[in-house]
């Protein structure tokens, strides 16, 4: 096997998400890329019936507020939340079979990026940082395994299930709650399971992207470190020089003479080698100097990759994460109403508290894993500015390039909610803020 295809399989096993992709196949929420024809049938069925399912639990709850109105606040607001959630996670599920291929594609993208910009010594670096990622994700999911089992151990208050559901039969006997409860299982399920996984995979793309940033960094600080040995080399060799070394007409000329010297030992190099004779070795520093074009070359390369990605995931999330956030903002605010002056006792409160959490969770995904991903944006322009002080003696092409690829990288990096907002921890403190805010009207209004 050739060393790049090593080198792509390596990278392809570290940051696969097959195990993310099965999972949401086979719970209908995005068909894996390589599923059979009977497999998608399959998940779209699941896709079809889930979101029947949440749909019909929306219409039950519409009915109830419109029978009992806002008389029992507690039930109103409990109501309310679950519909508010409810609709978003239906509206989530269109908007990611709307843009299935376009998540397959980036997931597919980012995944060769990262085999043909890698070179040997990136891969235990991506295989810590893959692994970390993988076992928080697993992590992840389980938490939202154990939030949806508190949900459905603590029924509502009157008809004993866990979610306020409108069935044609009867509850009050051993079958017919058993039924009820399972209908209310796989809603509840699908809630929130199936949403962690969603969320899981989005930010699973988010740190891959990071990840290329890191490997890109590394990069460049080794550039850097390449080119102070070719400033100590090209130093020597002038340090006989009769004008200074600061007088830029000098430096220019010097520059120019080197380019065109490898320029012309490349092209007698290539003559020679067509004709059957083994051209000359270049000199040790001209040979560093070319060596620094290939690598900044293939620097450059991967930037733009990295910044087309993100681009791509913009696209994909951008109108998702402006609902999410509405979304989850609003039912922080419900659910705190619900916990401050309508919860009855420990094990409903026990019951929010965990909606609540995961709500928290949710939320502050998001703008962390953003946040890192800004972050490190960041730490690429200094690892860039490093290396234009480390290659200061290196030609001007080389300089130039370097400048404009650090004026590049000062853009921020970063995912936003449809352009609003960007998602960050300052982000994650304002929602929570405005939350906060609208649930002190809501308890003053209560109040009076």
């Amino acid at each position: 096997m050739k060393p790049t295809e090593s080198i792509a399989t390596a990278a392809e096993q570290a940051t696969s998400l097959d195990y993310l992709l099965w999972l949401m196949h086979w719970t209908g929420a995005m068909r894996h890329p390589r599923a059979g024809p009977w497999s998608c049938r399959i998940s779209n069925l699941l896709r079809f019936l889930a979101v029947a399912a949440v749909s019909y639990a929306n219409g039950c709850d519409v009915v109830s507020v419109c029978r009992e109105g806002i008389s029992d606040f507690d039930r109103f607001t409990i109501t309310l939340s679950v519909f508010e959630t409810g609709n978003t996670w239906v509206y989530r599920r269109c908007h990611v079979a709307w843009r299935e291929r376009s998540f397959q594609k980036l997931a597919r993208q980012v995944r060769e990026d990262f085999g043909e910009f890698m070179s040997p010594g990136d891969i235990p670096v991506l295989q810590a940082l893959a692994g970390s990622l993988r076992r928080f994700v697993t992590a992840y999911v389980l938490l939202g395994a154990f939030d949806t089992m508190v949900w459905l151990t603590y029924p509502t208050r009157g008809e004993g299930l866990p979610l306020l559901i409108i069935l044609p039969f009867q509850t009050d006997r051993s079958f017919g709650w058993f039924t009820g409860w399972l209908i209310c299982a796989y809603i509840t399920a699908d809630c929130l399971t199936v949403n962690f996984m969603v969320d899981s995979f989005n930010i699973c793309l988010m740190e891959q992207l990071r990840m290329q940033l890191i490997i890109l960094r590394k990069h460049i600080d080794e550039l850097g470190d390449k080119g102070g040995s070719t400033k100590h080399s090209l130093a020597q060799n002038n340090s006989e020089r009769s004008l200074p070394l600061g007088n830029y007409l000098d430096e220019y000329y010097e520059s120019y003479k080197l380019q065109k010297t490898i320029y012309e030992q490349q092209r007698t190099k290539a003559a020679l080698g067509k004709e059957g004779t083994k051209g000359r070795q270049l000199s040790p520093e001209l040979t560093n100097v070319c060596d620094i074009h290939s690598r900044l070359r293939g620097i450059i390369l991967h930037h733009q990759a990295i910044l087309r990605n993100a681009e791509s995931l913009q696209d994909c999330l951008s109108n998702m994460l402006l609902v999410q956030s509405a979304s989850l903002g609003s039912v922080i605010c419900i659910l705190l109403v619900q916990i401050a002056l309508s919860a009855q006792g420990a094990r409903e409160t026990g019951k929010i508290c965990g909606y609540m959490f995961a709500i928290f969770g949710e939320l502050w995904l998001y703008c962390w894993f953003g946040d890192k991903l800004m972050s490190e944006g960041e730490n690429l322009t200094l690892a860039i500015y490093d290396a234009v002080t480390s290659l200061h003696e290196c030609s001007t092409s080389i300089k130039r390039s370097l400048l404009l690829l650090m004026l590049r990288s000062q853009r921020p990096l970063c995912i936003t909610a449809a352009g609003f907002f960007p998602l960050s921890r300052e982000s994650f403190v304002s929602i929570l803020n405005i939350s906060y805010s609208f649930f002190t009207i809501l308890r003053n209004f209560k109040g009076e």
